[in-house]
């Protein structure tokens, strides 16, 4: 059932309490359909249908570590976490942008998730224009993002937006 949504914000969020947040929202929302090859590669993922038992503080460490480093690795790459908040400031969306400064600067829309309950009042629209504007601002020429090969509402809104396939992602179990 789909609510109404009178308003939300969305914002970048650079604060443990909201990386927490996110997490928790994260793990809440999310099927196995959109596990992919990055969630396989990382503790996130059992397999491809089995989410970790704990994603939540899994998740919550990957985006500790990334958006709240500084340091060396903060020159070529950065990670920002975009989020999409209801008059209650409850987290109805968010998105996960690496930014990727080298020869050709890119952009990777690493995570999208919106809350089941409030899609098709324009939340994913709007954090994705926010995040066109600093992919901009960085001079990123190319977006890349990867989705679960299950996920087909997400791959139809990824093409409505104007993503095209470059690639398969296949694995192998030894």
């Amino acid at each position: 059932m789909t609510k109404d949504i009178p308003e939300f914000t969305v914002g970048w969020c650079h604060n443990a309490s909201g990386i927490n947040e996110a997490s928790v929202f994260f793990a809440k929302h999310v099927d196995s359909t959109y596990i992919s090859h990055s969630e396989l590669m990382s503790a996130r993922a059992v397999d491809e249908t089995t989410w970790s038992d704990n994603l939540a503080d899994v998740v919550n460490a990957e985006l500790s570590e990334s958006i709240l480093a500084e340091g060396d690795s903060a020159a070529t790459k950065t990670s920002k976490l975009l989020l999409a908040r209801g008059q209650d400031q409850q987290v109805l969306g968010m998105m996960i942008w690496s930014f990727v400064a080298e020869e050709k600067a890119y952009a990777v829309l690493e995570d999208t998730v919106v809350d089941p309950d409030y899609r098709g009042h324009g939340i994913f629209s709007e954090m994705f224009n926010i995040g066109l504007k600093e992919c901009k601002a960085r001079g990123v020429s190319r977006l890349f993002l990867e989705s679960g090969i299950g996920n087909e509402g997400a791959h139809k809104i990824f093409e409505r937006m104007g993503f095209e396939t470059v690639s398969k992602v296949m694995t192998y179990k030894l």
